[in-house]
């Protein structure tokens, strides 16, 4: 291996501090030409900016360095790559994202010059940039996202153009709406109501394919629509409702409201999370629908009155059916459910009841619980596929746990299962989704009225929410969106007004959040123009 010195001319020797770093990257797109080997930088406070390179036989670059900060390692990092366009880089230190000078960051975490630093570099990311938001006449509950790159195409190996983006939402004046990325409404759907005929809150919904989504709220049921768009009216592209959102089947079971859903094309199956303190699966297939809907829970049953007849006549001509398999266990409201981002066999859910567990699908067995976090309700779940890890969001904690679902039961009941706590956030985390261009990266919407974005290598030693012991880290957010009207994340007392109910995060059309502020907003992420976190 080639070895790569770097030295710096300093006037007072005083002020210079030698110190040897190891460039790493997990990054193959960026990856060194020729991998160096540690390398001796000295840190000068002079003021000097130019640098000049050689090439003797062992690779040796002579760098002239200031203050060393970020923009100088970069600028290091653009010339081993010998790129002929910059990238700016981030740089991670012991997991902390260096912001300071490395001297500064030897002083303030207490490292010995003498110590090799290892130093990795990662492209750097933009703040996210507002795009667009767009009005309800209610509260939005829930948000979904129609692209080239969201799991609903991907599944079905659709094909949605650029500029065809497709926005689902769903509100609190129990509405389904399709918006297109101007803002115009494409197709609004039939009011959910129970079986006195009462509009009742959506609080979930998702596409299952561009054809097909599903919601779930008050009214205790799970509807599947069917979704058309109008395309032969090409002389007015953006005529509102020029959809149809008309349900296809609708899925009884559940004695309470439904907070969560979760689904997954590939299989025709669809978890639902309920107060009722039970999570159970269902599936879209009518092949697979051999469990009728419970006679006692449909409109039917209900025929007190004239108006509840009338309602059951009319809403007897959608198919019914029931649950596939009830997930029983849990002793609080059940909040959110996942399936395993690998493994369609295998669910989680988390509860009011401070439990995070995993079941198996194929049996209904419940194959751990575990207590993540004394005190605390479990309100939000999320994948991290790549790192075999799930994000879990808390309320009264206010924080986001990374826990690791392998972990034994028994070790998890001493908490060991959590190997991250993110904090930031000053009310509950109510709602999680992945960054999909990173598999380091997560994204939380807040009562306290901002969606965080987080890097999960950008983290800090110590005791984890939860007793994770030593090797458990603090991390904290990269940025930090705040709702329109409050840029400048100005704390609102309880997130009055503000609160962050939903949010969805697209590669395509960037983070989506909906909330109190009956706005469905669009964040373009690594856009610029965010609020930084540092």
């Amino acid at each position: 291996m080639a070895t790569t010195t770097i030295t710096a001319a300093a006037t007072s020797t005083a002020n210079t501090t030698q110190v040897r770093i190891q460039l790493s990257t997990r990054d193959e797109s960026i990856e060194f030409p020729e991998k160096p080997g540690p390398i001796l930088v000295s840190t000068s406070k002079e003021t000097t900016s130019s640098y000049y390179k050689t090439r003797p036989p062992l690779l040796t670059y002579h760098l002239l360095l200031t203050d060393l900060r970020r923009y100088a390692l970069s600028t290091l990092c653009n010339t081993l790559l010998e790129s002929p366009t910059p990238v700016p880089f981030e740089f991670l230190i012991n997991g902390q994202f260096l912001r300071t000078s490395i001297d500064d960051f030897l002083t303030t975490n207490g490292i010995s010059a003498e110590t090799t630093l290892n130093v990795e570099y990662i492209r750097a990311q933009l703040p996210p940039q507002h795009l667009a938001s767009f009005e309800h006449d209610d509260w939005v509950s829930s948000v979904d996202v129609l692209s080239r790159t969201s799991p609903a195409s991907i599944w079905t190996k659709s094909d949605v153009a650029s500029g065809q983006e497709r926005i689902l939402s769903a509100s609190y004046d129990g509405l389904l709406r399709v918006w297109d990325m101007s803002g115009n409404i494409v197709a609004t759907s039939p009011a959910a109501r129970d079986h006195t005929g009462t509009a009742q809150k959506i609080l979930s919904t998702a596409w299952l394919s561009p054809t097909s989504l599903v919601s779930a709220g008050w009214n205790r049921s799970i509807t599947v629509w069917s979704y058309n768009e109008n395309n032969n009216d090409s002389n007015d592209p953006t005529a509102s409702n020029r959809g149809t959102i008309s349900p296809t089947l609708d899925l009884y079971g559940h004695r309470g409201p439904v907070n969560a859903l979760a689904v997954h094309t590939p299989t025709s199956h669809i978890l639902s999370a309920s107060t009722d303190h039970t999570a159970f699966l269902w599936s879209t297939s009518p092949s697979s629908q051999t469990t009728p809907a419970p006679s006692n829970l449909l409109p039917t049953s209900f025929i007190n009155s004239n108006k509840r007849r009338k309602l059951s006549s009319s809403a007897s001509s959608t198919p019914t059916a029931g649950p596939s398999s009830r997930l029983i266990g849990h002793t609080g409201p059940v909040r959110s459910t996942i399936f395993h981002p690998a493994d369609a066999t295998v669910a989680y859910t988390a509860s009011s009841d401070r439990t995070f567990r995993t079941w198996d699908l194929v049996t209904s067995a419940c194959v751990s619980s575990r207590v993540v976090a004394a005190h605390t309700p479990l309100s939000a779940l999320c994948g991290l596929k790549e790192l075999g890890l799930v994000a879990i969001g808390t309320t009264s904690a206010r924080t986001v746990l990374l826990v690791d679902p392998r972990e034994s039961s028994s070790d998890a009941g001493a908490g060991k299962s959590v190997v991250m706590s993110l904090k930031g956030h000053r009310n509950d985390v109510v709602t999680l989704a992945a960054d999909p261009r990173s598999i380091w990266g997560l994204g939380s919407g807040s009562h306290d009225g901002t969606v965080r974005v987080w890097d999960v290598r950008n983290a800090k030693g110590g005791e984890a929410l939860g007793g994770g012991g030593e090797d458990s880290k603090v991390g904290s957010a990269t940025f930090r969106v705040p709702r329109r009207g409050n840029e400048r994340c100005d704390v609102v007392p309880g997130g009055e007004g503000v609160k962050v109910f939903g949010m969805c995060w697209d590669e395509e059309v960037g983070i989506v959040s909906g909330g109190e502020d009956r706005m469905v907003q669009i964040d373009k992420s690594g856009g610029g123009g965010g609020r930084s976190c540092e």
